[in-house]
C-alpha cells in the first residue's frame, strides 16, 4: 500500500526527494485518523448497544461493569493497543518510531492500571448487594490493591522511560523504606486495624456505634482504609480514624439489635415520708384493680395465716406481718409490666428497690422491649412512666421532686 501511495505521489510532479517522507507522513496520519474513527465507532455505536443489552439482563454484576466505567476504559484501551501493534509493522523505518512506541507503552501501562482500578470499583459496587459488604471491610482491601496497582504501574513506567529494569528501581527503594513508612503510616495502621475489625467482627456497615471521644453516635455508613464514617442521629457525619477503634474503646449496639429486645432501665423516686402500712381504705381501693386483685387476695391470706400461726392477734402494725403501700406498688408494677404487650417475658425482668438516697427510695424496673426501633422504644418507655406517675397516688405514695418556685409561692400564700 505504501508503494502504491509512493507511485501515486510521484505521478503528481512532486520532487522525488520529498516523495518518501510525504508518503510516510500521509500513511501515518491515515493510521491515526483510522484509529480515531475506530474509537468513535466503538464509543458511539458498540458501547451503547452493549450497555443497553446489559441493563436488560436480570444479573446485578454486569450493571456494576457500567457503573464503574470498566467498559469505557476497555474500549479506550483498544485503539491504543491497535496503534502499538500496527505502527512497528507499517512504519519500521520511521525515525521517531521508538519514541512513539515508548509513549504508547507508557500509555498502555497507565490505561491498564485504570482498567484494573475500574474492575476493583465494579467488585466494590457488586459487593454492596451482598451481605459480605457489611461483614467485610472490602473498601479497605480494595484501596490497598489500588495502591499496589498504581505503585507497580509507576515503577514500570519509570523503568521504561529511563531504560532500566524494574528490579533496579525496587532495589533502590530500600534506602527510602523509612520515608515510605512515614508517608504511608496512616495507611498501614488503617489496613491492619481494618483487618482486626473484620476478622473479629467488631464493626460492620450499618452498625450503631458510640465513640464519645470523637462525638460519634449513629450508624456506620462506610468503612474505608483510613477512616470510618458515622452518620449521627442529627444527620451530621463524623469521621473516625480506623485504628482508633482498635486502640481505644467504643460501644456497638449490634448485640441489642440481634437479641430481639432493647433494655428499659428507669427509676421512680418515692418520697419516703409517704411509705406506710396500707389502710383499709387503700386496701379496698387496690383490690378493685383487676391486675392486682388475685395477688392481693393471696398475699392477705398468706399474711393472716402467718399471724394466726404465730399467735399474733393485734390491731397494731408493730406486731406481725402487714402490707405496705410501697410493697404493693412494687408487686403491681411487676404485674403491670408482665401484662404489657410490648415487654418481653423471656429476657431479664426485674423490679426492685435501690438504696435510699436524699431523693427518696428508688424503685427501678429493668426489662426489655420487643422492638428495637428508637421511636417505638421511646413511646413504650413514655407510656410506662406516664402510667406509673398517674397511678402512684392510688397507693398513697408521692413522687420525690425538688421544690420549685410554685411550691415556695404556695407555701408563702398558705402562711399568709
Amino acid at each position: 500500500m505504501l508503494a502504491e501511495l509512493s507511485l501515486f505521489l510521484g505521478s503528481m510532479d512532486i520532487p522525488i526527494e520529498y516523495v518518501p517522507n510525504l508518503t510516510m507522513g500521509i500513511a501515518f496520519i491515515s493510521v491515526i485518523l483510522t484509529t480515531f474513527f475506530l474509537h468513535l465507532l466503538l464509543r458511539s455505536i458498540f458501547l451503547p448497544v452493549i450497555k443497553k443489552v446489559i441493563l436488560q439482563t436480570e444479573f446485578v454484576w454486569d450493571d456494576a461493569l457500567i457503573e464503574s466505567g470498566l467498559l469505557n476504559r476497555l474500549f479506550q484501551l483498544i485503539p491504543i493497543v491497535i496503534l502499538y501493534v500496527v505502527l512497528p509493522v507499517a512504519f519500521i523505518h520511521l525515525k521517531f518510531i521508538d519514541y512513539l512506541l515508548l509513549f504508547l507503552e507508557t500509555l498502555m501501562v497507565l490505561w491498564g492500571a485504570l482498567v484494573v482500578n475500574s474492575f476493583l470499583t465494579a467488585v466494590l459496587i457488586f459487593s454492596k448487594s451482598l451481605r459480605l459488604y457489611k461483614t467485610v471491610a472490602l473498601r479497605s482491601y480494595i484501596q490497598v490493591l489500588r495502591l499496589i496497582v498504581f505503585f507497580i504501574s509507576s515503577i514500570v513506567i519509570i523503568s521504561m522511560i529511563i531504560g532500566k529494569s524494574p528490579t533496579v528501581l525496587l532495589s533502590g527503594l530500600g534506602a527510602l523504606s523509612a520515608v515510605l513508612l512515614l508517608v504511608f503510616k496512616d495507611t498501614i495502621m488503617g489496613f491492619v486495624a481494618s483487618m482486626q475489625l473484620t476478622f473479629n467482627k467488631l464493626v460492620e456497615t450499618g452498625d450503631w456505634i458510640e465513640v464519645p471521644e470523637y462525638g460519634a453516635d449513629g450508624n456506620v455508613v462506610d468503612v474505608s482504609l483510613t477512616t470510618i464514617k458515622v452518620q449521627n442521629w442529627d444527620k451530621t457525619i463524623t469521621t473516625i480514624p480506623t485504628y482508633s477503634l482498635v486502640s481505644g474503646s467504643f460501644k456497638n449496639w449490634r448485640g441489642m439489635e440481634e437479641s430481639g429486645g432493647r433494655r428499659i432501665k428507669r427509676s421512680v423516686y418515692i418520697d419516703m415520708t409517704s411509705v406506710k402500712f396500707i389502710t383499709e381504705t387503700i386496701k379496698e381501693r387496690l383490690t378493685k384493680l383487676s391486675i392486682l386483685s388475685d395477688w392481693m387476695a393471696n398475699r392477705l391470706d398468706e399474711i393472716d395465716a402467718y399471724n394466726q400461726g404465730h399467735g399474733i392477734v393485734s390491731d397494731t402494725h408493730l406486731n406481725g406481718r402487714h402490707l405496705t403501700n410501697l410493697g404493693v406498688f412494687r408487686a403491681y408494677l411487676e404485674l403491670y409490666l408482665h401484662h404489657h404487650p410490648a415487654i418481653r417475658d423471656d429476657m431479664t425482668f426485674l423490679v426492685r428497690h435501690l438504696e435510699p438516697t436524699e431523693k427518696g427510695v428508688p424503685v427501678e424496673f429493668y426489662v426489655f422491649s420487643k422492638t428495637q426501633d428508637w421511636a417505638a422504644f421511646e413511646a413504650i418507655q413514655a407510656d410506662i412512666m406516664d402510667h406509673i406517675l398517674a397511678i402512684l397516688p392510688q397507693f398513697g405514695l408521692r413522687i420525690y421532686q425538688s421544690p420549685t418556685g410554685y411550691d415556695f409561692k404556695f407555701l408563702a400564700y398558705s402562711k399568709s
